[in-house]
C-alpha cells in the first residue's frame, strides 16, 4: 500500500511537461499537492473510470480521508491531458466563500465583458447570475473538457452548490468534481465514490514505511494506528511527528496515552457538533500539547501562539505575511521555526514561491500555508481544554494580534498587482478572524458587548477601532471586486458599531434619517445639518476624551503599517528623496 502511494506520488509528479493550454485558467498548481500521498493507486484509478463515464463524482468521506487531495492530484494531472480546458477548483465551505471562488473563476474567463454586476439585486439573485454566465461560456468553448472542483461542500453551501451542479449538468462539456461529508442528490449522471480510511494492516505498512520490523514493532504500529482511528491524514501527522522528533513508535503510543485533564473537552459544544471520531482527536490533541511543552521550555511561546492562530483562520493560502505582523516578538527566524513546524508535523503544505518589491531588489514575503480542517479542529478543541481561565485569555490575546495584523497589512490602495493581491488573500481570514470573534466563546464578552459601552481600556478601546477599520476594509475589498452584497454587509456593521463608540443609537439615527427622506428637498438643508452637527459634537467629545489612545493607534499605524510601492513614491515626492529603501516597512533612518 505504501509502495502504491509513493508509485503514485512520482507518477504524478514527474509529470514535468507544461499544460497544453497556457491560456486557459487554472487554480490547480504542483504546490497544492502534498508532498506524502495519503491516497493509492486504487482510489485513483476509480475515479479516474467515474470520471470517463459521468459527468458528475462525489468524493463522499469523513474529515482526513484524503478526498480534496485525491481531487486535487486528478485536476493537475488533467491539465496535461490534450483538449482539456479550464481546471478549476471552487470552495464550498459556506456561501459567500463560494460566491467569492465563482466571481473569480468568472474574471479569469475571456469575453465576459457583458457580466455587469447589479448593485440592487439579492445575493442569491447575483450568485445565479454568475453561475448563468460561468455554464455559458464554459459552454462556447465546446471543443475542449473543463473540469470544477468543488472542494469541502458544507450544509451552509449546500442548496446552492445544489443549484450550480443542476445548471452546470445542461453543459455536456463541464465535469464536476465534488468533495464532502454530506449526502448530496444523485441521478444516473452521477456516482458517489466513498473515500474511507486505511485498514489496520494499511495503516501499519503506511506508518512503518514498508519497512521490514520486529513483530513488536508491528504491535505497537498497530496500536498508534487505533489510537489515530486509521485515518489517512493522522496517521500522516504521527509518521512525520515521529520522524521530526526521532521517536520510536514505541515512545509516542506512551506519549499518547491520554492524559486527565483531556477528558474535559468530551462535553465542549465544538466536539458535540463537528466530532463523530474522538480517539482521533485525542491523539492529534496529545501532539499539540506535548509541542506546546516544547515551546514552553525553549521560551519560545509566540511561535506556538502563531500555530494556535490557525485554528481562527480558512484553512487555504494562508498569507505567511501576516505573522510578519502578528507580534513585536516575531522575527524571520521565529516564522521559519512556524513554517517548520507545520510541514515537518504535517500540518499543512508551503508555497514557497517569493516575489520582489515593485522594481526593487528587496524581496517581500510571498510564500503562503494551507493546513487541514483536522488541524485546525485539534487546535480549537485543545483551546477548549480551560486551565484556570488561561485558554481563555489567550485565544482573545491571538485574536486581538491577529485583528492588528490584519489593520497594519490591508489598506485601500490597490494600485500595484501585489498590493491588490494582498488584499485579496487577506479577505477571507480577516472575514473568519470577525466571525470568530462574534461566536467564539473565548470572546463571548467581545461578542455581545463590543459596543454597547465605551470601555475606558487602552487595550480594549485599541481593539474596537481595528475591528471597525477591518470591517470597512473588508467591505471595501468586497466593492473593488464588485461583490456588492458582502460589501455592504461590512459597511453596515462598521457604520453600526462606529456609531455605537460614538455614544450615537444607531437604530434611532438611521430611523431619523428615514423619517427625513419623506419631506421635500427644500425642507431637508436644516434637519440634515443639525443631524451631521451631532455627529460632529459625538466624534469631537470622543476624540478628546480618548486622545491619548487615539494617537496611540495611530502612531503604530504610520510606524508599522505595509508600505505598499505607492507609498514609497508618496514619500520620496514629499521628503524629496529619490532614493529611500523599496522596503515593506519604515526604516530606522526615516
Amino acid at each position: 500500500m505504501v509502495k502504491e502511494c509513493e508509485k503514485l506520488r512520482f507518477k504524478n509528479l514527474n509529470l514535468s511537461i507544461e499544460p497544453s493550454n497556457d491560456n486557459e485558467c487554472s487554480n490547480i498548481e504542483e504546490w497544492h499537492l502534498s508532498e506524502n500521498p495519503i491516497n493509492t493507486e486504487t482510489n485513483m484509478k476509480k475515479l479516474q473510470d467515474c470520471m470517463e463515464i459521468k459527468q458528475i463524482v462525489i468524493l463522499k468521506g469523513l474529515i482526513g480521508t484524503g478526498k480534496s487531495e485525491l481531487a486535487l492530484r486528478y485536476c493537475f494531472n488533467a491539465r496535461k491531458v490534450e483538449h482539456t480546458g479550464i481546471v478549476y477548483k471552487l470552495r464550498c465551505t459556506d456561501v459567500s466563500m463560494f460566491a467569492i471562488s465563482l466571481h473569480e473563476l468568472c474574471n479569469n474567463l475571456q469575453d465576459n465583458e457583458h457580466f455587469e454586476l447589479r448593485k440592487e439585486e439579492s445575493k442569491e439573485d447575483a450568485v445565479s447570475r454568475v453561475i448563468d454566465v460561468i455554464a455559458k461560456q464554459l459552454g462556447t468553448k465546446a471543443h475542449q473538457n473543463h473540469i470544477l472542483f468543488l472542494d469541502d461542500v458544507k450544509q451552509k453551501a449546500k442548496h446552492i452548490v445544489s443549484n450550480f451542479i443542476k445548471t452546470c449538468k445542461r453543459v455536456k462539456n463541464i465535469k464536476i468534481i465534488v468533495t464532502t461529508s454530506l449526502s448530496l442528490d444523485t441521478n444516473k449522471d452521477s456516482k458517489v465514490i466513498e473515500i474511507r480510511g486505511f485498514s489496520e494492516n494499511e495503516s501499519v505498512e503506511f506508518l512503518n514505511n514498508g519497512n521490514d520490523c520486529q513483530e513488536t514493532d508491528m504491535k505497537h504500529y498497530a496500536e498508534l494506528a487505533r489510537k489515530f482511528s486509521f485515518n489517512p491524514m493522522g496517521l500522516q501527522i504521527a509518521r512525520t511527528y515521529m520522524e521530526g522528533t526521532e521517536l520510536t513508535v514505541k515512545d509516542l503510543v506512551k506519549q499518547l496515552n491520554r492524559p486527565a485533564d483531556l477528558l474535559e473537552f468530551e462535553e465542549s459544544m465544538i466536539v458535540k457538533d463537528q466530532i463523530s471520531d474522538k480517539t482521533l482527536i485525542h491523539s492529534l490533541i496529545s501532539l499539540v500539547e506535548n509541542m506546546h511543552e516544547k515551546y514552553k521550555r525553549e521560551d519560545k511561546e509566540h511561535i506556538f501562539e502563531m500555530l494556535l492562530s490557525l485554528q481562527f483562520l480558512e484553512v487555504e493560502t494562508i498569507p505567511v505575511e501576516l505573522f510578519t505582523k502578528f507580534d513585536s516578538e516575531v522575527s524571520f527566524f521565529s516564522i521559519n521555526d512556524l513554517l517548520y513546524e507545520i510541514k515537518n508535523c504535517s500540518f499543512g503544505s508551503i508555497e514557497e514561491r517569493n516575489s520582489s518589491f515593485s522594481s526593487s531588489e528587496k524581496i517581500t514575503e510571498q510564500r503562503n500555508i494551507s493546513t487541514h480542517d483536522v488541524v485546525r479542529l485539534a487546535l480549537q478543541i485543545y483551546m477548549t481544554i480551560d486551565k484556570q481561565g488561561i485558554n481563555h485569555l489567550t485565544n482573545e490575546k491571538i485574536l486581538r494580534k491577529l485583528i492588528r495584523a490584519f489593520y497594519l497589512l490591508m489598506d485601500k490602495d490597490n494600485k500595484n498587482c501585489l498590493d491588490l493581491r494582498r488584499h485579496n488573500l487577506l479577505l477571507p481570514h480577516a472575514r473568519s478572524v470577525i466571525s470568530h470573534l462574534k461566536k467564539n466563546k473565548t470572546c463571548e464578552k467581545d461578542a455581545t458587548d463590543l459596543f454597547s459601552t465605551v470601555d475606558t481600556s487602552s487595550f480594549q478601546l485599541e481593539s474596537k477601532i481595528h475591528i471597525i477599520y477591518i470591517k470597512d476594509l473588508i467591505g471595501y475589498t468586497f466593492s473593488f471586486s464588485e461583490m456588492f452584497n458582502e460589501a455592504n454587509l461590512y459597511f453596515d456593521e462598521a457604520k453600526s458599531d462606529m456609531l455605537e463608540l460614538l455614544g450615537v443609537n444607531d437604530k434611532k439615527f438611521h430611523a431619523d434619517l428615514v423619517d427625513l427622506m419623506k419631506l421635500s428637498f427644500d425642507e431637508l438643508t436644516a434637519p440634515f445639518e443639525q443631524k451631521a452637527t451631532e455627529l460632529f459634537i459625538a466624534a469631537n467629545t470622543f476624540i478628546h476624551k480618548y486622545l491619548v489612545v487615539l494617537q496611540k493607534v495611530s502612531k503604530d499605524y504610520v510606524l508599522n503599517k505595509h508600505r505598499n510601492a505607492n507609498d514609497v513614491e508618496i514619500l520620496e515626492s514629499v521628503l524629496e528623496n529619490h532614493q529611500l529603501e523599496k522596503a515593506t516597512h519604515l526604516v530606522q533612518d526615516e
